[in-house]
């Protein structure tokens, strides 16, 4: 029986490869005339010469075309295969067209290679598994997969794609592995709907490597309904995951060993697609764009130890637990890292990252526990401005360089944060920050300027050392060596600035304290605490602990300042509050500080009268405060009284028939020394009293002086000293209680 009459008649033929190709040589025709006639067709190592069309027809036999070469086209489109088709380790030399063909069963293309010309499967419908290991296309055999629909196992693990190959619109009912297969032209798989597992990356339990694009690849609207695996493979070109949506977990970083990492050489674009699942980015390396922009992953999303070469967009990317980027590396010829407005449910950590170029935080908001920036490191400018956390923030050991310009101007800070040990060797501003939680900045260098004015400070604010056991200092104090602005401020709790040094000028202007603690001495070690300036205008606080002197000190050097002018408030504002606490010879001495300032500020030619009035309150009752002076001139007052009325003829006696006393004169109209303090008593204060009544003073000359003159200037005297020193004691009992 001839080959012809073993296929018509339904026999197996299996050849040898060994034997001449002439004798192995099988006509299309003979295969086509065996379906007509419903024979299984079963051929393995035949060359099957001439075009083979068996296009729209009902195949109800097995079809198994095994190891055989196909010399010519062939056309399968819109047959219907009943049983098993199996063309595994066939080569086809030219154009394969499986278009709309029907598979009720397997279809198998194991080891199968398609040589040249265009392999078109579109519209293929395969009802059970499609076993295409190791299936090669060659370059110039583009492969059309689009629009498909594979019921069950898609299998194309370590396949070759030569040229373009397009799974766009393709429904795979169950999982589709490509593991191990590599894509050396353009690949699309658009559109594309996976109901189980995407294997694309390692499968170490069935020994698949990842796979490989040589060229850009599309995965563009891709529906995959479980797990998506992308470990390890290798993107060189760019590669797209617009509006991509995977229900489950999704793997591109390395394994529990380090190892397996993806790598994406071109432009990776997740925008606007869906991870529902758990996302892993760990030590992926980005050598080319990373976007990001508005994808939402439904679990955690990790980026640990990745590598951004190039421009990272994660704006407006919301994560439903955990964010992820420990260690991170955003590399010198990345742009600039782009978070705005990026939400997380659940915890952020950023700890050790490395920003080179620096980042835009701006409207972020955690909801989570904790958002931790421990150790990140920032060169170029960054933006926290609008950020919101929930939860405790910490930027312990951050490392703001020159450069990164720090911006955390509207923040809000729901619990506790913490800056300990952070260094800003640029200029940081925090105007209008809210912290509702305990802030500390304990240990922080601010090596420029900084600026938290118009900030909320709820709980307390530390910026002071912190101790450990045994009193010395576990963390320093902050050190402010630029200008520093806490303008509008407010701080409901407590604000410790026990020892924290401040070298430039400080700016508390309409500040607002419950409690503020300064360092008791005015020192911080060797060192005075205030090293520049200090604006107390319009600063208001509860309770105060500080060395007044060298704080009025740094006040009095802003008031030297060029563009500064005098304010009474912080000076009252400081002699009420030590008055308020008991502190009454410390209030006065406050108080004296001020009249001295203000007495200096008066000059002689342009406010004379006030200058005058000045010089004497000073001089006669020491502004009013322990007017000891005050009693020193009065007394010495009376005692020239009693000197002139001890002269001869400076007393005169009146002659006033309706008292009964008399003038005790002596024989040289004088008065004895008891007298004479009487006169000079009654002379001296500025009301009218009974002490030697009928005596005055004489109208005699003493060196052309009258003597009723010197009377009449000790009740001058009187009347300017005692009316001084009764508002001074009257001063005295108003500052007692206030």
């Amino acid at each position: 029986m001839g080959l012809r009459e073993k296929l018509c008649a339904g026999v197996p033929v299996l050849l040898d490869p060994a034997i001449a190709p002439a004798s192995r040589l099988i006509k299309a025709a003979w295969i086509q005339e065996a379906v007509d006639a419903r024979a299984a067709v079963i051929v393995d190592h035949a060359i099957i010469c001439g075009p083979l069309d068996v296009g729209y027809r009902c195949i109800e036999r097995e079809f198994r075309l095994t190891n055989c070469t196909f010399e010519d086209p062939v056309d399968f489109s819109r047959s219907s295969f009943k049983a098993v088709a199996d063309y595994s380790g066939s080569t086809f030399g030219a154009e394969a067209d499986f278009q709309s063909a029907t598979f009720q069963f397997d279809l198998r293309l194991t080891g199968a290679v398609f040589a040249s010309g265009a392999v078109r499967w579109s519209g293929t419908e395969i009802r059970q598994q499609l076993l295409a290991e190791r299936v090669v296309f060659r370059s110039g055999a583009s492969v059309h997969f689009d629009n498909c629909n594979f019921g069950d196992l898609t299998l194309f693990a370590h396949a070759e794609f030569g040229d373009s190959a397009d799974f766009s619109g393709t429904h795979i009912g169950r999982t589709a592995t490509f593991s191990g297969s590599r894509f050396c032209a353009d690949a699309k798989f658009v559109g594309t709907t996976v109901d189980g597992d995407l294997n694309f990356g390692v499968l170490s339990d069935a020994g698949y490597a990842a796979a490989s694009f040589e060229s850009d690849v599309r995965f563009d609207s891709i529906q995959v309904r479980r797990r998506g695996n992308f470990r390890g493979v290798e993107f060189h070109g760019d590669a797209s995951f617009l509006w991509a949506e995977i229900k489950g977990p999704t793997s591109f970083g390395a394994d529990d060993n380090g190892l397996n990492g993806s790598h994406f050489q071109g432009s990776a674009d997740f925008r606007d697609s869906v991870l529902s699942g758990d996302a892993d980015f760990e030590g992926v390396v980005f050598r080319g764009e990373a976007k990001f922009s508005s994808a939402h992953c439904g679990g955690t999303l990790t980026f640990k130890t990745a590598q951004m070469h190039g421009p990272a967009e994660f704006d407006g990317i919301s994560v439903g637990e955990e964010l992820n980027f420990e260690g991170a590396r955003f590399l010198p010829a990345a742009a600039r890292a782009d978070f705005e407005k990026a939400s997380v449910k659940s915890s952020l950590f950023f700890s050790r990252a490395q920003f080179h170029n620096g980042a835009s935080f701006e409207g972020m908001k955690v909801e989570g526990a904790v958002a931790q920036f421990n150790q990140v490191q920032f060169s170029m400018p960054t933006s926290f401005a609008a950020t919101s956390f929930s939860g405790s923030c910490e930027f312990r050991d951050a490392r703001f360089l020159p450069g990164s310009r720090p911006l955390f101007d509207g923040a809000h800070f729901d619990r506790s944060c913490s800056f300990d040990q952070a260094e800003f060797a640029d200029g940081v501003r925090c105007r209008a920050v809210g912290f509702k939680g305990e802030a500390t900045f304990q240990g922080t260098s601010f090596q420029a300027t900084s600026d938290f004015s118009i900030s909320h400070f709820e709980d307390i604010a530390r910026f002071d050392s912190k101790l450990a056991e045994g009193g010395h200092a576990a963390v320093p104090a902050a050190q402010f060596r630029g200008t520093t602005c806490f303008e509008h401020v407010r701080f409901d709790s407590d604000a410790r600035f026990d020892d924290v040094q401040f070298h430039d000028l400080v700016v508390f202007r309409e500040t607002a304290f419950r409690v503020v603690y300064f360092s008791s001495t005015g020192r911080v070690g060797n060192q005075p605490q205030m090293g520049g300036a200090v604006d107390l205008t319009g600063c208001i606080y509860n309770r105060i602990r500080a060395d007044w002197k060298s704080l009025l000190d740094a006040v009095h050097k802003y008031e030297l300042l060029s563009y500064a002018s005098y304010n009474r408030q912080p000076y009252a504002q400081l002699e009420k509050t030590y008055r308020a606490a008991g502190l009454d010879r410390d209030a006065d001495d406050i108080y004296l500080t001020r009249r001295r300032v203000e007495g200096k500020r008066l000059k002689i030619r342009q406010q004379p009268f006030a200058w005058l009035l000045d010089r004497t309150y000073w001089a006669l009752a020491n502004y009013g405060v322990r007017p000891r002076r005050l009693l020193v001139c009065a007394a010495l007052a009376v005692v020239l009284g009693v000197l002139i009325f001890r002269l001869p003829g400076s007393v005169t006696a009146k002659k006033d028939p309706s008292s009964p006393e008399t003038c005790p004169v002596t024989s040289q109209n004088s008065l004895r020394t008891t007298d004479a303090i009487r006169l000079s008593v009654r002379y001296f204060l500025p009301v009218d009293i009974t002490l030697v009544s009928p005596c005055a003073a004489s109208t005699n000359y003493y060196y052309r002086v009258k003597f009723e003159d010197c009377a009449v200037l000790l009740h001058l005297l009187g009347w300017i000293l005692v009316p001084v020193g009764i508002a001074s004691l009257a001063g005295t009992l108003r500052r007692v209680a206030p």
